[in-house]
Formats: structure tokens, sequence, C-alpha cells
């Protein structure tokens, strides 16, 4: 087994420096770029802005309710697959839709999931 080699500090940096410098419009859009793990990065970096922190949290909810609801749905006989499927690709179209939205500075609020992170937002 390899041992992880040390942690390239030009590499985090350039990290940091890319996120510090992203116009929020930017970050927000960034955050649903890849589900919750985009969204807790521009959330840890870029907490301070109403804006970026409601779509981070938004992301976080959205992805972590699709995910939720696809394996749920996979348990189903028979039917589970296709319902899969369809449920994949309406979540995918949200998701780009959701992405795009931020981009363009709209608060987009989902149904149930907006609301809890207009809170999160509010209350950080």
């Amino acid at each position: 087994m390899l041992a992880p080699g040390p942690v390239n500090r030009t590499s985090v940096d350039s990290v940091n420096r890319f996120l510090a410098d992203l116009d929020p419009r930017h970050a927000a859009a960034l955050s649903y770029l890849a589900g919750f793990v985009s969204a807790a990065l521009v959330l840890w970096r870029r907490g301070e802005d109403p804006f970026v922190r409601f779509h981070a949290w938004q992301s976080i909810l959205f992805s972590l309710a699709l995910a939720t609801t696809l394996v749920g749905v996979e348990l189903v006989p028979l039917l589970g697959l296709a319902l899969v499927w369809a449920i994949a690709t309406l979540g995918a179209l949200a998701w780009i839709g959701l992405m795009v939205q931020a981009f363009r500075g709209v608060w987009t609020l989902l149904p149930l999931l907006g609301d809890v992170a207009l809170e999160r937002a509010r209350s950080d």
C-alpha cells in the first residue's frame, strides 16, 4: 500500500485564490456543479455572502434528496428502473436549471427544500 505524499501547497493556495476571487453569482452556480461536494467547498470558502450560502445549502439538500429518492425508487420491483431513469432525467434538468438561475443571480426556491435552504442561509 502506498502512503499518501505531501500536500502540494501551491495547488491548495490556487484553489483558495480561485474561490476567493469568484463573483457571487459564479460561486453560487459552482455550488451546483458537483452536488454536495462542490456546495460544501463553496460554503466553506465563500459562506459570507447570503446569496452564495442559499444556493450552496439548496444544492446540498437537492443532491441528497435526489440521491435518496433514486435509491428508494430503485427498490420498487419492475417499475423501479424506469422510474429511476425518469427521476434522474428530471433531476438533471432541474440541476442544470438551478445552475443557470444561480449564474443569472436569481433566488430560485425549490418546493420544500428552498425554504429550508433560505432558513439555513439566514441563520449561518
